[in-house]
């Protein structure tokens, strides 16, 4: 029986706000590359299956970039639910069964040696889902990591949703994934948008795939600049000085 085939999920809908630039975010430019580029190019190197990046935000311009840089991959729009979950659902119907890596168009530096790592981990542990981590000293933003006793991974709790004691957990989560693809299919079929920002979270997928048999791995990134997600201008910044020494 050969590997299982892997696929990938690319995000790149959001429309990037606190950019103050009428350029998508994903195209921001990181060391002449724009982001999704970065993005395209690791992908390429570890999916064995079908590529899908789902769009919204100038979704034209946007798909005219992907169909330049990967003409193999396809493009579908993201509708007026909000929420990186139901982002990835979108997608989820032009996959067949299968792994399938998420990742997000605006976390330019993930490089293919994380991505082959992550896979490898997964199909190591038989988990139904697997989730890349780092360990930072200010975890303010990201989505924290949950772990029990055990330290067996229970949950991600979002910064908006998060108590207290939960904001001072330095584990986080990177928002880059591998799932079977079933089970994230019937995951997402049970989550709501019952929260602060009234989204359909994708890390309220892990929540449930932890209870059930199989569970949830988790990753950590060898190092936590890799997985630096760009929000703003300062965030560029810090990317474009880490690239430059890559």
């Amino acid at each position: 029986m050969g590997e299982r085939v892997l696929h990938t999920i690319i995000l790149a809908a959001g429309s990037g706000t606190r950019m103050h630039s009428a350029v998508p975010k994903v195209l921001h430019e990181v060391a002449g590359t724009p982001m999704l580029g970065w993005v395209l190019a690791a992908a390429g190197h570890v999916t064995t299956g079908r590529l899908v990046v789902v769009t919204r935000f100038q979704a034209d311009r946007v798909e005219e970039f992907v169909r330049e840089r990967a003409p193999r991959a396809v493009t579908v729009r993201q509708d007026d639910i909000p929420g990186t979950g139901r982002a990835v659902e979108c997608a989820l119907g032009a996959l067949p069964d299968g792994d399938v890596l998420v990742l997000c168009g605006d976390v330019p530096l993930l490089d293919a040696q994380a991505l082959s790592d992550l896979v490898s981990e997964h199909r190591r542990s038989g988990a139904l889902a697997t989730v890349l981590t780092a360990l930072v000293d200010d975890p303010t933003g990201y989505g924290r990591v949950e772990r029990d006793g055990a330290r067996s991974v229970v949950g991600i709790v979002e910064q908006a949703d998060a108590s207290n004691e939960q904001r001072q957990i330095r584990e986080i989560n990177s928002g880059t994934y591998v799932f079977d693809v079933a089970a994230l299919r019937s995951a997402l079929a049970q989550v709501g948008t019952a929260n602060a920002q009234g989204e359909k979270y994708l890390t309220d997928v892990i929540g449930l795939l932890a209870r059930e048999s199989g569970g949830v791995s988790a990753q950590p990134v060898r190092d936590a600049r890799l997985v630096q997600g760009v929000n703003s201008p300062e965030q560029l910044a810090l990317a474009e000085q880490f690239a430059s020494g890559l």
